[in-house]
């Protein structure tokens, strides 16, 4: 009886072709693992473009706020200097910038800035007002500004 339940000749067939089966199945996992590669570097890179976009995105959005808070201060400003030079300016005008304010403003700074106006108050309340006003528009209520630090030129005409 031979040793193997095989004859000679099959036992050489299977062995080649088990070879041939693992150099396929070392193709397949090569290649498999190249596709799974290639999916992650492709997911890696749209990860990082969509990181660096909204960072993008959060300082061009940060950069429009700082415009738009600027253009809010000019109206402010604005308001106080037309104000302050002339109380009895055009009132549609004065009214006009009053109502913008009164939409933006919180509550407590507007309401100074009525108490300011009405009891037509001396420099030194209006430039307090711009210190509030700018707290509020740079969200940094521990701002170091002080309303004397704010510079006023004297009309001559009123001296």
């Amino acid at each position: 009886m031979p040793d193997s339940p095989l004859p000679t000749e099959h036992t050489e067939t299977i062995k080649q072709i088990l070879l041939q089966l693992d150099w396929w199945v070392a193709l397949i996992v090569v290649a498999g693992i190249a596709l799974i590669q290639f999916l992650f570097a492709i997911w890696i890179k749209g990860r990082l473009e969509k990181s660096i976009a909204h960072e993008y995105d959060k300082k061009l959005e940060d950069y429009r706020f700082e415009i738009e808070a600027r253009r809010r201060a000019e109206n402010v400003a604005d308001y106080l200097s037309r104000l302050f030079a002339d109380p009895n300016a055009r009132s549609h005008e004065l009214n006009a910038t009053a109502w913008q304010l009164s939409l933006w403003l919180p509550a407590a700074v507007y309401c100074e800035l009525a108490q300011t106006v009405v009891n037509e108050k001396d420099l030194k309340s209006y430039k307090e007002l711009l210190i509030q006003v700018r707290k509020v528009l740079l969200k940094d209520p521990e701002d170091g500004l002080k309303w004397d630090n704010i510079i006023h030129h004297i009309d001559p005409k009123q001296t």
